[in-house]
């Protein structure tokens, strides 16, 4: 774009010469410079009166035809671009939401997610006493339980009652491994 340049454009009855055509050679890489004769005219924030031949700077990449100029281009892409990542976010939690059901809808992936819930320590105490830093002990255990508190509340978000049947089949087992034990 840095070599574009401006061959005789008619503004009506304007006449626009590049450095090139008025001088011989143009720098390129440097901003053109125009000069204009001939009538009335407004050439970007530049007014020519009549007659006169004034010369003024133009970055090149500036110099577009009409038909290329939409001065709502920046505002299209920017709605559009924020329509389409709202669009791949719903999409994504969609997803998400289905896969969580998806854990949530069989015996396996409901021992899965009470085994994760478990080893977060959603049902325990981050108070450890024996800790040798009982602060940052605690702040890592603090967030291993956020960890789990969020997958308990996307459960309960996502389907509710598969928790209740997770509890029971948990209890279930426990009296299960209880029996086994004793047995052996």
């Amino acid at each position: 774009m840095i070599d574009r340049e401006l061959k005789n454009i008619d503004h009506g009855d304007d006449y626009i010469k590049t450095d090139e055509e008025a001088y011989g050679k143009a720098d390129v890489g440097r901003p053109r410079e125009l000069a204009v004769l001939g009538t009335s005219s407004s050439v970007g924030s530049h007014d020519l009166a009549i007659g006169s031949c004034r010369r003024f700077y133009m970055e090149p990449d500036s110099l577009m035809g009409e038909e290329d100029y939409d001065p709502l281009q920046g505002f299209y892409d920017e709605e559009q671009l924020k329509r389409e990542q709202e669009r791949y976010a719903q999409i994504e939690q969609e997803t998400f939401d289905r896969d969580i059901e998806a854990l949530m809808s069989t015996e396996h992936g409901r021992r899965f997610a009470w085994r994760l819930l478990g080893m977060s320590g959603v049902f325990l105490s981050t108070f450890n006493p024996k800790a040798t830093d009982p602060g940052m002990n605690m702040a890592f255990e603090e967030g291993k339980k956020q960890a789990g508190y969020w997958l308990l509340g996307e459960i309960q978000r996502l389907c509710p009652q598969q928790y209740f049947v997770m509890t029971e089949e948990q209890k279930k087992w426990q009296m299960n491994k209880l029996r086994l034990a004793r047995q052996a």
